[in-house]
């Protein structure tokens, strides 16, 4: 009984697993947000599109490759440094109305599937907003 216990979690992990690999399966896209009435600083932990402390910059750099290169003690956004970006695009003018990434064709994640605009998009979906958010990818 106790073996039939233990390997339950294990085969819905593997599961789980399955369907998220085979989710995110084609590379690049454009990731196109509509944003009314949001500022560029409402943003959570852990977030892709910037951080707002010095430990969550740390963290998200060791996680993932850069959206952009975003200072909190000054607020200034930049396009990231080219070896280390995932979009082809500049950073917005902000305060913009629509914002569209362009992310590159020919970056994989380590297990060797291409990063996708799915892969952008739950950050995005997942910011605390104001405002109605439209998202097309």
């Amino acid at each position: 009984m106790r073996r039939h216990l233990l390997r339950m979690p294990l085969l819905l992990l593997v599961i789980l697993i399955a369907a998220v690999t085979s989710y995110a399966q084609e590379g690049h896209g454009v990731l196109q947000i509509l944003v009314q009435g949001r500022g560029f600083t409402e943003r959570s932990d852990l977030e892709l599109l910037g951080c707002s402390d010095v430990g969550c910059l740390r963290i998200t750099r060791l996680m993932f490759p850069s959206l952009f290169a975003y200072d909190p003690a000054t607020g200034v956004i930049r396009a990231a440094e080219q070896g280390a970006r995932i979009l082809i695009s500049d950073p917005p003018v902000l305060p913009s109305v629509e914002e569209e990434y362009t992310i590159q064709e020919d970056l994989l994640w380590s297990d060797g599937s291409p990063i996708s605009a799915y892969d952008v998009a739950f950050n995005v979906i997942g910011r605390e907003l104001s405002a109605p958010l439209s998202l097309r990818i």
